[in-house]
């Protein structure tokens, strides 16, 4: 028999040498011994056994697995054919001669599963061998002659140079259980791309069992309740797969810190990271069930890693450089994400036994995770006996001091260092910004000056670069901060100040007083007034500072307004996410100095930020102030100064009329609206409104020896003041009516007082005066104080007010020497 088996291997022989006569003689031998076989009982007493079924099952067996390895789809070997049921249906025929039984179906059809499933990665074939595997594992043994047939189909399995001899069945659950292993040992690796086919595979793994540690064991751990077995193995897993996740997330650190020229440590925390991350929602809530120590021992591992690399990097800060600012976020993120991964489960009750193997994650170089574990405050008095048991002492924290502590030592005094030197530099360019300023807009839409957007982009940057640290900010380092944005923004303003003319300065003196006579030579009529000049200063800033600049100045006012508010709202902001980062981690044992430096005391941050703030809206409230009153008075009582001053009413009112000058007031209103910020433009043109309102007033009460007004006078007088209240409202498109009937209340009750006959001018001059004896006086111009009222008597064209003013005051008339006019209202 084995000589015309050997003659059918040899295809060689059997095709060439072998004749057609001898052919039939080998088939008709084999032929024979198989019918004599055929024809032996079985060794189970199965129905429908034959020999064949235990003599011959290494071929059946492979013969229906070729068979069932049919139910895939050729085009697309992850698929099952639609026919799949039906053609499994059909091979049940053939299972009495391969001696296949439902339960060996189930093992061979999942072990078929299974290994397309290696092939093709196809997550539907793997439920499908959950599925079918379940069927052989729940199986009840209640017929003994099939656990007997069972028995006879051996398998051969070498484990460290041994033979081991398996069911077919077992045999088919170790291999899937071996394999599962494997994955699990770096289930980072295998499934950090696709955690949904995670959980599945533990699936398999709890329905199939795990290899025991002792390899020349055969029996499968169960994971269907838990042991001691069961948690050592779940904790190898994440041993060894924490291991290898974290030496490839730094191998990758390094030869990307090459490439991208960052610091790999930094590199190496974002990669942590991301481990972490997937750790708590994908891998860890699976093993917990079976582990619910995962989370701490991988949050101890990634800890311990990474804490040992970086210390020594921290040992060397003295400056806070661009490695500096890189690293420390990204390792001070790490240890939140870390921090949360413990946080987790931080909750449910440790077994005791599993304290003991805690100190396996003990890290002798200046870091303990058991040190880590205590300062995270999340030891109860379930360990104070672990910590005696590890000889670790409240005391003994100082000297390992965790990640969170040591960053803080060592970058913080660094930080107080940067902004010190930050606030020199910012001042020095802040200096230098003003000093090239011409006050030119940025654009059409952005009216202001470049120089403030440099400085804000300077703060912005610094208060960015502070808080990207992601440290907790103590109460020195806001001082810093906020000294550093009040001086720089403090100098700017000043200098705006500064460079700014007083309004007052623009304003010309008092002509003297006369009183109306009817022999006024032509000659003298026709004399203007003359102002004296400001001194050379003055009008060297007032050519530098022309309307449109005054303007860009003014919209900068503004812009420093809102950014104010916006870096105040920023930073704290800011420091209320450093503070709610705090709270994520547990309590951190601090000494006294750092518990009086928290800004946990909300009452002395809002101080703080209550004295910079304000300091600096006042004194930009004060500059916005001074630029908007200049604008106005640069307009009127600069640039249209001969036509309001001089040229208004200048000799006849009929013949100067207000008309003229309209047009050049809205030359300006139109420059200054076109340069304006919309929020800020009713503010200057109202500015120029109150300037136009005191030209006027200045023009009736302070005009000249040029300027009689008669009772005619007074009718175009009102006309004009109408028509220069209705020029500003622009029905009603401009400043709102009341605004404007308030600003001209003044002027307008200087008319009613000229429509007044002068012998009531003159009582109530006499009763202002008597008042004025008798101590009772007012610092401002009233309507009824006697320095208003003596001027409409000297601009009042009547010859009673000529008389009494010269009976009285002594005053010259209007065409006389008029050099000692005020000297005779001394007692006024």
């Amino acid at each position: 028999m084995r000589k015309c088996l050997a003659t059918i291997r040899d295809s060689k022989e059997w095709d060439v040498v072998v004749s057609a006569s001898l052919r039939i003689e080998v088939l008709s031998s084999i032929r024979q011994v198989a019918s004599k076989l055929s024809s032996l009982p079985g060794r189970c007493g199965i129905e429908e056994e034959t020999y064949y079924w235990t003599a011959i099952y290494h071929l059946n067996i492979r013969l229906y697995e070729k068979l069932l390895f049919g139910v895939f789809d050729t085009l697309d070997e992850g698929q099952v054919i639609e026919d799949a049921s039906s053609m499994l249906f059909h091979m049940k025929s053939i299972w009495s001669t391969l001696g296949i039984t439902e339960n060996l179906h189930s093992a061979i059809y999942g072990w078929v599963l299974f290994q397309q499933f290696v092939c093709t990665g196809e997550p539907s074939l793997l439920g499908s061998t959950i599925q079918e595997l379940q069927k052989v594992t729940s199986a009840e043994s209640g017929n003994p002659k099939e656990d007997l047939y069972l028995s006879h189909l051996v398998c051969s399995r070498q484990t460290i140079g041994t033979d081991i001899h398996l069911g077919l069945v077992k045999a088919i659950l170790t291999s899937v259980s071996a394999w599962c292993d494997d994955k699990l040992q770096d289930y980072h690796l295998h499934f950090g791309k696709k955690p949904r086919d995670f959980g599945m595979l533990v699936r398999l793994a709890s329905t199939v069992g795990l290899p025991p540690a002792d390899c020349t064991r055969t029996e499968l751990i169960k994971l269907d309740t838990l042991s001691d077995d069961v948690s050592d193995k779940i904790q190898s897993y994440v041993q060894n797969s924490i291991k290898g996740a974290c030496a490839r997330a730094a191998h990758f650190a390094y030869v990307k810190s090459h490439g991208e020229r960052t610091h790999a440590l930094a590199l190496l925390a974002n990669e942590l990271t991301v481990i972490a991350k997937v750790e708590i929602n994908e891998f860890v809530p699976v093993f917990s069930k079976w582990l619910p120590e995962c989370m701490m021992i991988s949050a101890m591992l990634l800890h311990r890693f990474y804490g040992e690399r970086l210390t020594p990097f921290l040992e060397g800060v003295s400056s806070l450089s661009g490695d500096v600012r890189k690293v420390v976020p990204a390792a001070y993120m790490l240890q939140e994400e870390l921090t949360q991964l413990y946080n987790c489960h931080s909750k449910s009750k440790l077994r005791k036994p599993y304290f003991h193997k805690l100190k396996n994650y003990e890290v002798t170089d200046k870091i303990s995770y058991i040190d880590w574990i205590s300062e995270q405050n999340y030891i109860t008095s379930q360990f104070s006996g672990l910590l005696t048991q590890f000889n670790m002492s409240i005391s003994h924290k100082r000297d390992y001091p965790s990640v969170y502590v040591q960053i803080e030592k060592a970058v913080k005094p660094v930080m107080l260092d940067w902004l010190i030197s930050q606030h020199d530099h910012i001042l020095q360019w802040t200096r230098r910004a003003f000093e090239i300023e011409e006050w030119e807009p940025l654009s059409v839409q952005q009216r202001h000056a470049a120089s403030i957007v440099e400085i804000f982009r300077i703060i912005e940057e610094t208060v960015s670069q502070l808080f990207g640290l992601h440290l907790p900010v103590d109460i020195t380092h806001l001082q810093a901060l906020l000294s550093l944005i009040y001086h720089s923004l403090d100098t700017y303003l000043q200098r705006v100040f500064d460079q700014l003319v007083d309004k007052k300065f623009l304003y010309p003196s008092a002509p003297p007083l006369t009183r109306f006579t009817e022999n006024v030579m032509p000659v003298m009529k026709r004399k203007s007034l003359e102002f004296s000049e400001p001194d050379n200063k003055i009008v060297k800033k007032l050519d530098e500072l022309t309307i449109p600049k005054l303007c860009i100045i003014l919209n900068t006012l503004c812009y420093i307004q809102k950014q104010i508010s916006a870096t105040e709202v920023g930073i704290r902001k800011s420091l209320t996410l450093v503070e709610a980062s705090l709270n994520k981690r547990s309590e951190i044992e601090t000494d006294e100095a750092e518990v009086e430096n928290s800004l946990t005391h909300s009452e002395a941050v809002d101080e703080l930020f209550a004295t910079t703030y304000d300091s600096l809206r006042d004194t930009n409230a004060n500059c916005i102030t001074k630029t908007r009153d200049l604008i106005g008075a640069r307009a009127i009582f600069w640039d249209l100064r001969d036509m309001f001053l001089i040229q208004l009413y200048n000799g006849t009112v009929e013949g100067a009329r207000l008309e003229r000058i309209l047009p050049h007031i809205d030359s300006v209103l139109d420059t200054v609206c076109s340069l304006s910020y919309e929020d800020s433009r009713d503010m200057v043109v109202l500015s120029i409104c109150r300037s136009a309102l005191e030209a006027y007033v200045r023009v009736l009460l302070d005009g000249g020896p040029t300027r009689a007004f008669s009772d005619s006078d007074i009718t175009l007088m009102e006309e004009d003041l109408s028509i220069l209240k209705e020029f500003f409202i622009a029905d009603g498109e401009g400043l709102p009516r009341s605004l404007v009937e308030q600003e001209a209340k003044q002027a307008k009750e200087i008319l009613d007082l000229y429509s007044l006959e002068s012998d009531m001018l003159i009582q109530m001059l006499m009763t202002a005066s008597e008042l004025i004896n008798m101590g009772v006086s007012s610092e401002q111009r009233r309507l009824e104080d006697a320095q208003t009222l003596v001027r409409v008597l000297c601009h009042k064209k009547d010859r009673n007010a000529s008389k009494f003013l010269k009976r009285q005051y002594e005053l010259p008339m209007s065409t006389g020497k008029n050099t000692h006019t005020h000297e005779n209202l001394d007692h006024l």
